[in-house]
């Protein structure tokens, strides 16, 4: 079991200054301490009372916080370990499904400000005006977004391939060195 005092300063430091990012974006701090924790956690997979003693959290609030990461899209369930409890890891970048997460909410107040143009222009101009500077604003942030996303996407898939790439040939290399020195 992960017990914090035995942990490298720079790692619960990090898990700390992360809780303090999401306080500060009105995420409740232990649930970016969590996530702080499982980014450099030994296992990857932890569970409920591992994150509890790493965090210095009760574990009601770790149970509520892993819940909320899970539905932000940040972490996964990861089947259990001997104890038969459940472990938690992060996923395979979570960066991107909670951006994506995200981009849902936007679509949807776009998609209101869009129904709040069309049922309110009866109103003076002036009134009005509100409504269409939110619709202007989320159908902007959703293009940039989507674009940004995208982009994203692209750009991993790229480096991906790339690294699989070097990795068949380094393969390749290796056994043509086995093979070179099996004849000498």
């Amino acid at each position: 079991m992960a017990i914090r005092s035995k942990v490298a300063p720079e790692i619960t430091q990090l898990a700390d200054e992360l809780g303090v990012v999401f306080a500060d974006a009105g995420i409740p701090d232990i649930a970016g301490r969590i996530l702080g924790w499982l980014l450099v956690s030994d296992p990857p997979e932890q569970s409920l009372e591992e994150l509890r003693i790493a965090t210095r959290a009760s574990k009601a609030s770790i149970s509520t916080m892993t819940r909320l990461l899970h539905h932000l899209g940040f972490i996964e369930r990861s089947g259990s370990n001997e104890t038969r409890s459940t472990l938690y890891k992060l996923r395979d970048d979570p960066w991107t499904s909670f951006s994506e997460k995200r981009l849902e909410t936007t679509r949807r107040l776009v998609k209101l400000a869009s129904q709040a143009e069309a049922s309110l222009s009866w109103m003076p101009a002036t009134r009005r005006r509100r409504v269409e500077q939110m619709s202007e604003f989320w159908a902007f942030v959703l293009d940039r977004n989507e674009s940004l996303i995208d982009e994203w996407k692209r750009s991993r898939a790229d480096s991906d391939s790339r690294l699989r790439r070097s990795t068949n040939l380094s393969k390749i290399r290796k056994r043509q060195l086995a093979k070179s020195e099996a004849a000498n």
